[in-house]
């Protein structure tokens, strides 16, 4: 009798996965996206049922998550799941991701990424590489590394998740690589990472303006700006373009730097100048400074008490139309309270709402504990309700 049962049971198990299909598929597209989600994980993470989500229940899920409300991190997180589980996308779920990509605004973002890392590549054509497959999941990759909160455990996991995806031709060897690289950059030890990537440069792997960036970044934010420089020269004699972000982890370095003095030629000026230079340096390369960059080297002339640095900053950002945020504002008021120019600092406060930028509390503190020194006690009283009224 085993000869009919073995077939029986195949059927019934055929049909029981149809049926989930078709609930997961009717429950989407009654806009019960959490539901069908909910229900394909307990189904793929059941073992009588292993893969058995199909691709078409998964693009109706996809799809339903694209056109809703919720399409930003859902559609990712679902998209996630079914590659972890081993189900790969058919030319509907590229479709629906390039249109999810677009709704967030971020395909250039993914597009410009691809470029930096396949500039100097002579095996294969642009087109290739900006194939929709490959935009997507390049886009999967790169918000799985940048959520910045994920375990150190994790690499393997994500390394292996890589390799997957470079067996399927969903994504290039040489975008597969860097990103391998950015894995280690940013779950491991920077000086571990760096030796990962010089190992893969001697086994033939070309560095490209997206690696050289992750690096330049990463050397930066632990206050080492000397090898981060080191490094935008080499890349730049590879005939690598910087790009903004590549400038900015600069600027930012050397405006954060207590010791820069040491890394620029032994200059003995101070390191606020030598950031300053750098910055108009960059200018002319066709760097565009946002107001993050400005702040920082404001704070830097702030520290030394130098207003009228600081204001040179501010109105060069109003000639480059460059709108200056709560940080920078912040920056002013404090650097004209430490010189005692409590009232001038008030009239930032005052600009700083004209321009619909809102005051946090912190400046209003500020400004009253500079009143207070000053004696001018019903100015500060009088800013102290205007802050009460900030916080209701």
């Amino acid at each position: 009798m085993g000869f009919l049962i073995t077939p029986l049971f195949s059927a019934l198990h055929s049909v029981a996965l149809l049926a989930v299909n078709l609930l997961i598929q009717t429950y989407a597209k009654a806009k019960l996206t959490d539901v069908a989600f909910d229900l394909c994980r307990y189904v793929e993470e059941e073992r009588g049922f292993s893969s058995s989500v199909s691709v078409v229940s998964f693009n109706v899920l996809l799809h339903a998550l694209q056109r809703s409300e919720k399409c930003g991190g859902s559609v990712w997180e679902v998209y996630e799941f079914m590659i972890r589980r081993r189900t790969y996308p058919n030319v509907t779920s590229l479709r629906i991701m390039i249109d999810a990509i677009c709704k967030e605004g971020e395909l250039q973002k993914i597009v410009d990424t691809v470029d930096r890392i396949i500039v100097g590549n002579n095996d294969c054509s642009r087109s290739r590489f900006l194939s929709p497959a490959m935009v997507v999941n390049c886009g999967l990759m790169l918000r799985i590394l940048g959520k910045g909160c994920v375990a150190e455990s994790e690499n393997d996991d994500v390394v292996v998740l890589l390799k997957r995806l470079l067996q399927k031709n969903l994504l290039h060897e040489k975008v597969v690589y860097s990103l391998v690289v950015h894995a280690k950059v940013v779950f491991g030890n920077l000086d571990y990472a760096w030796g990962f990537y010089l190992e893969m440069v001697q086994r033939g792997f070309e560095g490209n303006a997206f690696v050289y960036t992750l690096f330049i970044g990463a050397f930066c934010r632990e206050g080492r700006v000397g090898e981060a420089i080191g490094l935008l020269r080499e890349m730049q004699g590879k005939g690598l373009r910087p790009y903004g972000e590549t400038f900015e982890h600069i600027v930012v370095g050397c405006a954060a730097a207590e010791d820069s003095e040491q890394w620029w030629r032994g200059c003995e000026k101070g390191k606020v100048e030598k950031t300053n230079g750098m910055l108009t340096v960059l200018l002319e390369k066709g760097f565009l400074p946002n107001d993050v960059t400005y702040a920082h080297l404001m704070q830097g002339y702030a520290r030394k008490e130098e207003v009228q640095e600081v204001l040179k900053l501010y109105y060069e950002m109003e000639y480059r139309c460059v709108s200056p945020g709560l940080s920078v504002f912040m920056t002013i008021v404090r650097c004209f309270c430490r010189c005692g120019k409590v009232e001038d600092a008030e009239k930032y406060l005052r600009i700083m709402k004209g321009r619909l930028v809102r005051p946090d509390v912190s400046v209003y503190k500020v400004l009253i504990d500079g009143y207070m020194k000053k004696g001018e006690s019903a100015r500060a009283l009088r800013l102290r309700d205007e802050m009460a009224s900030l916080e209701v």
